[in-house]
């Protein structure tokens, strides 16, 4: 990269993101209503390439690169704003300096952003843009100054969901790295079917998987569209029984079952018993759990918890190291709030019950 900056400027210049590029680093999944998303894509002993998802009038806040590291950014999608402020001095202590518009398609090199203080904006307030950046030495983390003081945020990373990328990647592999993954319900199944393959799997590491994995909201919600008839699951009326399950996958090792419990005056209340180990993933809303032992002195509560959004739990009905007892699994929701939930289940459930 160092050896010729015009070169890695004319390869920006003809980069073009694939489908399946696009689906994998700017879905909808990979943007945020709060703040600009950014991922590492790739990062070596020479250079990172950094992925973010702008929504409609986002910004990061202002900072440097570091003195010596070099930038080239293309603007995949939408417009955005490069601003640089006066040397030596705060944001808010100056104006800008200089403004340069960063249209769709178009590639920079960013000589001084390693030492001026700048920022980066989306100037629409209805579109959002993706850009690509690359930085030589390597960037993994931005430190942010504002009035308030100085903030270092680490950029996670995604790994490659194509047919290359899953063949490197492995469940156990994602748990010794920091940062979540962005997978869809094919790429979950494939991490799945390569730890239970293993003669020696581990419940830890399912557990681990579902809670590092970041679904993509539109997935899930377009397999949650048929589970209520004639009607969008978020539409439905107070008086459906919830909750309502859809068949996500079924493997000779394991059943995913979606569920989605609607809003009710009243609680909803689903129990099951004799499921063997069960992993419970919530994409959306709140959940109540209880694991309940059938002793000789009859049924005692051994969990109960609320589950937030994007936790997990792990209840089993055998004796396992990390798990609570279950005999029987209540969970049941009351709550203005519609939920999602996300279930893992091994072994497999079995016909009578996928088709009642």
């Amino acid at each position: 990269v160092k050896a010729n900056l015009h070169a890695v400027l004319d390869y920006l210049v003809s980069a073009e993101m694939t489908d399946w590029e696009w689906a994998s680093y700017a879905s909808p999944a990979h943007f945020s209503e709060f703040y600009p998303v950014q991922h590492i894509i790739h990062c070596d002993d020479d250079f990172s390439v950094v992925v973010t998802c702008w929504s409609p009038g986002q910004k990061v806040p202002p900072h440097t690169v570091g003195r010596g590291r070099m930038m080239w950014l293309k603007v995949m999608h939408g417009n955005l704003l490069f601003q640089e402020f006066s040397p030596g001095l705060f944001p808010w202590e100056s104006d800008v300096e200089r403004q340069t518009e960063l249209a769709e398609g178009s590639s920079s090199f960013l000589e001084e952003c390693g030492v001026r203080m700048h920022d980066l904006k989306n100037i629409s307030d209805t579109e959002p843009a993706v850009s690509i950046q690359v930085f030589s030495p390597p960037l993994t983390s931005f430190t942010f100054h504002s009035e308030k003081g100085t903030e270092r945020r680490d950029l996670p990373r995604i790994v490659a969901q194509g047919p290359a990328g899953m063949e490197s990647l492995s469940a156990r592999s994602m748990g010794r790295t920091a940062g979540r993954w962005f997978l869809s319900f094919r790429g979950l199944q494939s991490l799945l079917n390569e730890e239970f393959s293993r003669p020696e799997w581990k419940p830890n590491t399912i557990a681990t998987l579902l809670t590092k994995a970041v679904l993509n909201p539109q997935e899930w919600r377009e397999r949650l569209s048929n589970a209520v008839p004639q009607q969008h699951p978020w539409e439905a009326a107070a008086t459906t029984t919830w909750p309502k399950h859809v068949l996500v996958a079924q493997d000779k090792h394991y059943t995913i079952i979606l569920s989605y419990w609607g809003s009710s005056p009243e609680r909803s209340v689903a129990i099951e018993g004799g499921t063997g180990m069960s992993w419970t993933l919530v994409l959306e809303g709140e959940l109540e759990e209880q694991a309940v032992n059938l002793g000789n002195d009859g049924p005692t509560v051994v969990r109960s918890s609320v589950l937030k959004e994007e936790s997990c739990s792990f209840l089993s009905s055998f004796e396992t190291s990390g798990a609570a007892s279950a005999d029987i699994v209540e969970r049941s929701h009351s709550s203005e709030t519609p939920c999602v939930s996300l279930h893992v289940y091994h072994p497999p459930l079995p016909e009578a019950w996928l088709k009642g």
